[in-house]
């Protein structure tokens, strides 16, 4: 799917508002008030948030479909939040308190790395299921839409 602007993007995607302007607003993944179009056709996006990072790009998104970054940036979100989230009983994960209060590294630190955990429960095959036929889809997609163009 092509989309004409950031909007629409964020609309789809992320299921939230932002304005085409270059005023500093709402993230759409952090929900924060740092985030900023920019560009001169405001086609480009970043979160300023040290938590966050986001960084869309309009060119990227409607024809850059790579499989290898999806399943990167899918693998490291799920490892992010796996670290950063309670356990069934409301505590932290003994891999954050281990990071934390043994090895003294900062939950900043933290957050700004890396660094994830992936449960033994993960399963892989499941996670991505569907992503292989929806990424060939897309690739499909924009190559039609390209011979379309020309």
């Amino acid at each position: 799917m092509s989309y004409k602007n950031l909007k629409e993007y964020c609309t789809s995607k992320y299921n939230a508002v932002v304005e085409m302007n270059n005023k500093k607003q709402t993230c759409p993944e952090c929900k924060k008030k740092t985030f900023q179009l920019y560009d001169d056709r405001l086609e480009k996006g970043k979160c300023f948030h040290p938590a966050c990072g986001l960084h869309l790009n309009l060119n990227t998104i409607n024809y850059g479909t790579d499989p290898a970054i999806e399943m990167h940036e899918r693998f490291s979100k799920f490892s992010k939040e796996n670290l950063f989230t309670k356990d069934w009983q409301g505590y932290d994960r003994r891999a954050y308190l281990y990071a934390t209060e043994k090895r003294r590294v900062s939950d900043l630190a933290l957050r700004l790395s890396d660094v994830g955990v992936i449960l033994k429960e993960y399963d892989a095959d499941k996670e991505t299921e569907g992503l292989f036929e929806e990424l060939n889809q897309q690739i499909k997609e924009e190559t039609n839409e390209g011979r379309k163009e020309n």
